[in-house]
């Protein structure tokens, strides 16, 4: 069968691209190679309810702004807005105190940090943990999961059709890139790409998040929703951590590994001691009030790139992972999907936000809002 527009990936960029051209009227098939869509946006449940995949902050930028009207046409809901202060913290042996820059050591991981060290954030409602399940349920394309892209076969400086599973062919007129950029290599042949773009796509560096979600027997006394950025005085090659507590009984705690390092379990685990470390240097009595522990690895987090400066250059093949946007984290999936729309001569439709000076609707912040929170999850 044939397509208008194929995308390939559906975690939040790809749904976010697949359901914008569907509301364009156009046929749209979404293929995933998992058995369940939304990738890293997708919610994970624990015996304290469900939980996010790793730290979902959103700077206050006006970029973020554009990002979240995006969202806000493609969900069909309202999207409430909330600007709050947050300046993060870090420890020292007089205590906390703000945290005012990594000085001259700043950690090898500081592109996929950068955005975090903002003193001024969005919460947003709904939550950014649940973005994925709205455009899950909202998305009006063909969906194929289990479907795993193993070749896109190119002629004429065009992509002719995708090779699914080994074996069964797809063709459309436009292509749509939305999994992890370090897979191109392995799909495209080497002949295709200029090569200065293959020797820079050679030297991409990838980190890999490593999360610790820790659910606590007893209540937390400490200021919800504050990000502490934790780094012992010895330097290593390991660098910082970076946390917050969710509400009264939860807490997320993040770190970066090269790609490399994560696939040595001996490293990986030298990783998590040290996480736990620098949470029991600053919350000394934190890890022994653990009633649940979960352990979250996320891999190809690419450090943020101009876009068509290493990738492969076809006609019809468009690139929306959120690794091209310079936003980070869900916006930078929203943005970069809003940025192929674009590309297409789509304009994109937004929707004005519905701000709010003092607090967010019911649920916004410690809840998944409904009628979300009874959809199917990953269970552990």
């Amino acid at each position: 069968m044939h397509y208008e527009f194929v995308v390939i990936g559906a975690g939040l960029s790809g749904l976010s691209v697949a359901q914008a051209l569907s509301q364009k009227g156009a046929k749209v098939l979404l293929l995933e190679r998992l058995d369940r869509l939304e990738g890293s946006h997708r919610l994970i449940e624990t015996p304290s309810g469900l939980i996010a995949n790793g730290l979902r902050l959103i700077p206050a930028t006006e970029d973020n702004h554009q990002a979240l009207k995006f969202l806000a046409n493609l969900c069909g809901t309202p999207v409430y807005a909330l600007k709050r202060e947050l300046t993060p913290k870090t420890y020292e042996a007089s205590g906390f105190r703000p945290f005012l820059g990594f000085g001259d050591r700043p950690p090898k991981f500081i592109d996929q940090i950068s955005g975090l060290l903002s003193s001024h954030f969005l919460d947003t409602l709904p939550q950014a943990c649940s973005w994925g399940l709205l455009l899950e349920r909202n998305c009006k394309a063909e969906v194929q999961t289990k479907s795993y892209v193993t070749r896109l076969e190119v002629a004429e400086g065009k992509v002719k059709s995708v090779v699914v599973n080994g074996h069964r062919k797809i063709t459309a007129d436009q292509y749509i890139f939305a999994g992890p950029l370090n897979q191109l290599r392995d799909l495209i042949d080497q002949e295709t790409w200029n090569p200065k773009s293959l020797s820079r796509y050679a030297k991409i560096k990838y980190w890999t998040m490593v999360g610790l979600d820790l659910i606590h027997s007893k209540d937390i006394v400490t200021e919800p929703f504050s990000l502490f950025i934790l780094d012992s005085t010895t330097p290593d090659e390991l660098g910082p951590c970076l946390g917050q507590f969710q509400n009264q009984n939860q807490s997320q705690w993040i770190s970066f590994m090269e790609d490399g390092d994560a696939e040595d379990s001996e490293i990986l685990g030298q990783a998590l001691k040290k996480i736990k470390r620098q949470i029991k240097r600053a919350f000394p009595d934190l890890l022994d009030q653990v009633a649940f522990e979960r352990i979250c690895v996320f891999p190809s987090w690419g450090t943020s790139l101009p876009h068509g400066d290493f990738l492969p250059e076809l006609e019809n093949l468009h690139f929306a992972n959120g690794q091209l946007s310079h936003l980070q984290g869900s916006c930078g999936s929203l943005h970069q999907a809003f940025t192929v729309i674009k590309e297409l001569n789509l304009e994109p439709e937004l929707k004005e936000l519905h701000w709010t000076e003092s607090e967010l609707p019911p649920q916004a912040v410690t809840n998944p809002p409904p009628p979300f929170e009874n959809m199917p999850t990953d269970t552990l």
